[in-house]
């Protein structure tokens, strides 16, 4: 019986070292992969802030309205020149 146990003891031994080492593997690649999200991420990030940016200067009131002017041929019209159309709910009128 202490035979047995001395052999399953000794056996032991290098199937833990070498469970270690299998464990140790499995640490780097997820460091490295860990390594390539961070970076991905940092990439992602400067994008976002680039097209952020993009935007903004895109959507700005003075370049709409640069464009509105030249390319369309808009402009401002004088308050006289408009006019103001209410439209009601319609209850109590008949049509025609």
């Amino acid at each position: 019986m202490k035979r047995i146990i001395a052999v399953l003891v000794v056996l032991s031994v290098p199937l833990l070292l070498f469970g270690t080492v299998r464990q140790a593997g499995g640490c780097r690649e997820i460091r490295a992969e860990l390594a390539r999200l961070v970076e991905a991420q940092r990439e992602l990030v400067e994008l976002n802030r680039k097209l952020s940016v993009g935007i903004s200067v895109l959507g700005a009131r003075s370049r709409i309205e640069a464009a509105a002017e030249g390319t369309l041929g808009l402009g401002h019209v004088a308050p006289g020149r408009t006019i103001r159309v209410e439209i009601g709910t319609g209850r109590g009128k008949k049509d025609g």
